[in-house]
């Protein structure tokens, strides 16, 4: 495929990507949709925010994002509109949406912060909000689900790493406090081994038994 450009595609961005062959890609104030195939330019919808990741839900009406300026962005793709949830205690490095539990989770707040799907907070709607783990002291920095179970990797800024249960307060610890923050969680595909990575530069890998979540 040649290369190709579309206005507006300037500076940072953002790709996401669904099956099905369509492709978003976002930066300077607005998300831009692109079919794979026949690569040119879709629809665009406006929104603010500065992005760190996005991701869609399952049944790929929505777009979730996670942004820098301590809010959480989405695009009802369908209607082509956005909204933001904002005044996060932090940025929100991770969105993610655990089909198990059928809800969207998110991190930059004092507990993982979450929502049922369909059913997403947008304009006036307040949508059903789900509460996982238990409030504390320290923000959730970065979140992963696991992929074929309703739980969460929680990873905290003291190096502190739990595993929730998505919309219940049941946590088990994963790894104590290393004094270096976590910067990134991610599941093996089997979800048996979790990666956690830190501000140290180091990587553990925590693995589960085979019957632990039986």
């Amino acid at each position: 495929m040649a290369d190709q450009e579309f206005p507006g595609w300037h500076g940072t961005t953002i790709i996401g990507v669904r099956k099905g062959g369509q492709v978003v890609v976002a930066g300077d104030g607005q998300v831009s949709l692109v079919g794979v195939k026949e690569p040119a330019l879709g629809s665009t919808i406006a929104c603010a925010g500065d992005l760190l990741e996005l991701t869609w839900s399952p049944c790929g009406r929505w777009l979730l994002g996670g942004c820098r300026d301590k809010a959480l962005l989405l695009v009802d793709v369908a209607a082509g509109t956005a909204d933001r949830i904002v005044d996060f205690p932090a940025p929100v490095h991770n969105v993610a949406v655990s089909p198990a539990a059928d809800a969207m989770v998110a991190s930059g707040a004092f507990r993982v912060v979450g929502w049922r799907l369909p059913d997403l907070p947008f304009g006036t709607h307040d949508g059903t909000p789900i509460e996982t783990g238990k409030p504390g002291l320290t923000l959730v920095d970065r979140i992963a689900v696991h992929p074929s179970r309703d739980l969460c990797a929680v990873g905290y800024g003291t190096g502190l790493v739990m595993l929730c249960r998505i919309g219940h307060g049941d946590e088990m610890l994963v790894r104590e406090g290393t004094g270096d923050a976590v910067t990134a969680l991610a599941w093996s595909d089997d979800g048996a081994h979790l990666a956690i990575g830190g501000t140290d530069g180091g990587l553990s890998i925590a693995t589960f038994p085979n019957n632990m979540f039986k």
